[in-house]
């Protein structure tokens, strides 16, 4: 009597998985930079509405999403003490996007 092994089955996920992680990737990086949007626009602090209005996904790449405003005192109104908009969203999004990733790919299989 003999059992056989065969690695093909699993060498196929593991190929799946490898092929999947750019597209998950980007998926989930999109979503994680839209949080970051509407959380920044939470956030912010308002008087005209402006800045606030002016936040959103500035550019993609494929590696990349990048979020912000474009108004030209955008920064002075981050750096003003209690007023962090955008730093507040980039330090949440250091644990929520990893997590989000593997949420990503357990969807995905």
């Amino acid at each position: 009597m003999s059992i056989r092994i065969d690695a093909n089955q699993a060498i196929a996920g593991l190929s799946n998985i490898a092929n999947s992680i750019p597209q998950v990737g980007a998926t989930t990086r999109r979503a994680a930079a839209q949080s970051g949007v509407d959380g920044a626009k939470g956030r912010v602090h308002v008087i005209t509405g402006r800045l606030r209005n002016s936040i959103r996904i500035i550019s993609e790449t494929q590696e990349t999403t990048r979020f912000g405003s474009d108004v030209y005192y955008a920064g002075f109104e981050e750096f003003r003490p209690g007023h962090s908009y955008i730093m507040a969203e980039y330090n949440r999004l250091q644990t929520a996007w990893p997590e989000m990733f593997m949420a990503g790919l357990r969807r995905f299989f």
